[in-house]
């Protein structure tokens, strides 16, 4: 029978996220690329958290505006069931907050 902690990264993975070597021993990254039809437009970043009992992602993304850099942060706390709802709802946020920023591409196709 699969943990909760391996039900999450099995999710994770199934939605595109890969894993990379983290900058704290405390948690694990993965990382998604975001595209669409023009090209890259961002990485989110999704450090797996483990506090006591309790499991949880916090997902981080980087979009300039005209005035520099701006980085959201969300955190997602999860009991049994709402692992997939919670984790769509942080890349919804993300997306919106994408858009808001008016961020340019990181990545157009034409470029690669």
């Amino acid at each position: 029978m699969m943990g909760k902690v391996e039900a999450l990264i099995r999710m994770l993975s199934d939605r595109g996220y890969k894993e990379y070597r983290s900058w704290d021993d405390r948690t694990r990254l993965f990382q998604r690329r975001m595209r669409d039809a023009v090209g890259t437009k961002y990485f989110i970043d999704a450090h797996l958290l483990e506090i006591k009992h309790h499991k949880g992602l916090q997902f981080e993304v980087q979009c300039e505006t005209p005035s520099g850099a701006v980085q959201l942060e969300t955190v997602q706390w999860f009991n049994d069931l709402e692992h997939l709802e919670k984790i769509e709802a942080a890349e919804n946020l993300v997306e919106r907050f994408w858009q808001f920023c008016g961020s340019p591409y990181y990545e157009k196709l034409e470029d690669a």
